[in-house]
């Protein structure tokens, strides 16, 4: 079965209007980029919103950031914090004895930062799509607060 396009999906769901999804195309067919970061950057969706489509459309589970207490130090030490901040992901948890690696993720479809996580951990990455404002605010709240971003940057 065919994937469903993102716009389709929104417009589907009632989120999006033919018109804005139309306009949202044009500017990324001037300036490029995703189009979930377009239609958010024109405040057409919310982040939110974007994150349950994108979790639909790819059948990948949204992580709801802001209920995430607190990561491992186990868990972030997996993922040095510079890779973290500049891949938009957030290690969440350690599954299979250590094996699997959960991260939540803006992008679930950039397969080069997947790879990377892969050979930085050694772990299969399980992805949870979150926003990328979302990531960044639990970032600042759950790894840089451990007191290890120091250790995780050598």
């Amino acid at each position: 079965m065919a994937q469903i396009k993102l716009g389709e999906l929104l417009i589907k769901a009632n989120v999006l209007q033919e018109s804005q999804l139309k306009a949202a195309l044009a500017e990324q067919a001037k300036w490029g980029g995703k189009l979930g970061e377009i239609l958010v950057r024109m405040s057409l969706v919310s982040e939110d919103i974007l994150v349950r489509a994108l979790s639909k459309q790819l059948n990948i589970p949204a992580v709801n950031l802001d209920a995430v207490q607190m990561i491992p130090p186990h868990v972030r030490a997996k993922v040095p914090a510079q890779t973290a901040r500049d891949f938009a992901v957030l290690p969440l948890q350690l599954r299979d004895d250590g094996k699997t690696l959960v991260v939540a993720v803006a992008d679930p479809l950039n397969v080069r930062h997947l790879d990377e996580l892969r050979a930085i951990t050694r772990c299969r990455i399980v992805p949870n799509v979150a926003g990328r404002t979302s990531i960044a605010r639990a970032f600042a709240r759950l790894y840089e607060d451990g007191g290890e971003l120091g250790d995780a940057d050598t």
